[in-house]
């Protein structure tokens, strides 16, 4: 048995390399580190390498890797079609592309398919396309099911327009309410992070108020306004948000461990002065 085993698992490998393609088996869906290693290599190559090759895996990205990871789903209509447009700038053929598969994604939509819908959407984001998605969207009728989802792409541009009615049907008043929640709720511990973080939570909040009240939903703003309030309001002092934002120092360590050494190193004296001078450049407190 000993002889013959390194002939059986050579035989193994020859089956499976000859008959996966007369059978037309599929490889094994790539993981999310190998998803992740890809995009990151087109990205690059996208920047300084060839881009062609960057399209390639681009492409790929889009079609094979990030359809069959659920985390990366939301990247791959947001971020990844973002990378296809900057692409598009130095490598017509990537432009393209884009606009082949936004054709493509509007004929689906007509077809009555919601990923259609959301593709195209996302294409005529990033082909920079704000009239050809109005116009997709005013053919599709009111009240139909694929209007929600150009989501937040036709919700700023029926907003610039104020139309508002249309704008609530592309993102609806409980997909505002989960945006603000996630928007509020996303943890950071940078003080500016966390400012600009509040800042744009405040102004989608205010967006939305200005929707559902031109849209003649006072019971929904009423109702936004009371779910959003501990939201948008200042925390109460004392919390670690509230310290991070008003920029505190550390805690100072113990005085008492100083030695002298230590002190007159960071240029403490006696005079008053000077202690202040040190107190605040050092940040060591001085013994009195």
């Amino acid at each position: 048995m000993i002889i013959f085993r390194p002939f059986w698992r050579r035989l193994a490998v020859w089956s499976a390399l000859l008959l996966c393609p007369l059978a037309g088996a599929e490889p094994a869906p790539a993981g999310r580190d190998a998803v992740q290693a890809r995009y990151r290599a087109a990205q690059q190559l996208a920047r300084t390498g060839d881009p062609a090759q960057a399209l390639r895996e681009l492409i790929w990205c889009f079609d094979e890797g990030m359809t069959a990871v659920a985390s990366f789903r939301g990247v791959r209509l947001s971020f990844l079609i973002r990378d296809f447009a900057q692409l598009a700038k130095r490598y017509p053929p990537a432009e393209d592309f884009m606009r082949q598969r936004c054709g493509e994604a509007e004929l689906r939509m007509l077809g009555g398919e919601a990923d259609g819908t959301q593709e195209f959407a996302a294409w005529c984001d990033g082909l920079g396309e704000e009239n050809r998605l109005l116009e997709a969207f005013g053919r599709i009728p009111a009240g139909d099911t694929r209007r929600r989802f150009f989501g937040n792409r036709a919700f700023r541009l029926l907003l610039r327009d104020r139309r508002y009615p249309e704008a609530l049907e592309s993102l609806p008043f409980d997909a505002m309410v989960r945006l603000l929640d996630a928007t509020v709720a996303r943890p950071t511990t940078v003080p500016t992070a966390a400012e600009a973080s509040r800042r744009f939570a405040i102004g989608n909040f205010l967006d939305y108020i200005e929707v559902v009240a031109g849209a003649k939903k006072p019971e929904l703003a009423a109702q936004l306004r009371e779910n959003s309030r501990p939201s948008t309001t200042r925390p109460p002092r004392g919390t670690n948000w509230e310290n991070g934002w008003r920029g505190r120092r550390r805690p100072r360590p113990d005085r008492s461990r100083l030695s002298s050494g230590a002190r007159q190193s960071c240029g403490l004296r006696k005079s008053r002065r000077r202690r202040r001078r040190a107190d605040g450049v050092c940040g060591i407190p001085v013994r009195r």
